[in-house]
């Protein structure tokens, strides 16, 4: 499955030498986004294409409109949209157009659980990313983890904002809520013989407000973990821990 964003655009460089985007919703910035895309990816079309960012100069039904006849000239097979605001989603909602949305949610994070519900009672298809907190639920990360200076999550636990989607939980108080929530949902993971992060994908695929997850691995054997939590069916007490563990 190949699904691609498009929405921001390479303005200039920045003084490390890294390029630096800005939003760009335009017409013709959204077609050319499009299509140098799928030049790099060697293929005619994505089966999603999602606007990936709001552009404050182009009101949100124009660019769903572009993207609308973006997708009816076959360069994707679905479209949808990511990151607006509750107040942009529900314009783009009542405009008929979008068929995805796309945004953060795991056991610890349901702040957008009420606008993918919107989303699902208009039979819009969901998936969420972050799924696995931005490596807390995959066990990788402990009260004790030292991070990269120039980790963002570090930045966070220094207690500055990154201002980063996952930033809230790792700031302050909440990391440490977010701790003790996985402590105890792991426990139950290993009764059942699951690590962290198989524990986390079962529960995730039960309760989610969305029909597709987003995880990532980097390894062979963190994707066959990942599978096994896939396969599982859990019970009733993971699934209601899992319910109860979001701090945010």
């Amino acid at each position: 499955v190949l699904f691609r964003s498009i929405g921001l655009a390479e303005r200039d460089i920045n003084a490390d030498g890294s390029a630096r985007y800005v939003p760009d919703a335009r017409a013709d910035s959204l077609w050319r986004q499009a299509e140098e895309s799928l030049a790099r990816l060697r293929c005619d079309r994505v089966d999603t294409l999602l606007l990936h960012h709001p552009d404050p100069a182009v009101p949100v039904e124009q660019a769903m409109e572009t993207l609308g006849k973006i997708r009816d000239a076959g360069l994707a097979a679905r479209i949808g949209f990511s990151n607006l605001s509750d107040e942009d989603a529900d314009r783009a909602f009542a405009q008929g157009i979008a068929q995805i949305v796309q945004y953060p949610w795991s056991l610890l994070d349901g702040r957008r659980a009420s606008l993918l519900n919107r989303a699902g009672t208009r039979g819009i298809g969901r998936m969420v990313f972050g799924t696995l907190a931005y490596g807390i639920l995959a066990g990788s990360v402990t009260p004790d983890t030292v991070f990269d200076d120039k980790d963002w999550r570090g930045v966070a636990r220094s207690g500055q904002d990154p201002r980063t989607t996952g930033g809230p939980l790792f700031m302050g108080d909440m990391f440490q809520q977010a701790m003790v929530a996985t402590g105890r949902f792991s426990e139950i993971g290993r009764t059942m013989g699951l690590d962290l992060a198989a524990a986390t994908v079962a529960a995730s695929l039960a309760i989610a407000p969305a029909e597709e997850i987003i995880v990532g691995c980097r390894s062979r054997q963190e994707l066959e973990g990942l599978i096994v939590g896939i396969a599982q069916n859990p019970p009733r007490r993971m699934v209601d821990e899992a319910r109860s563990m979001a701090i945010i």
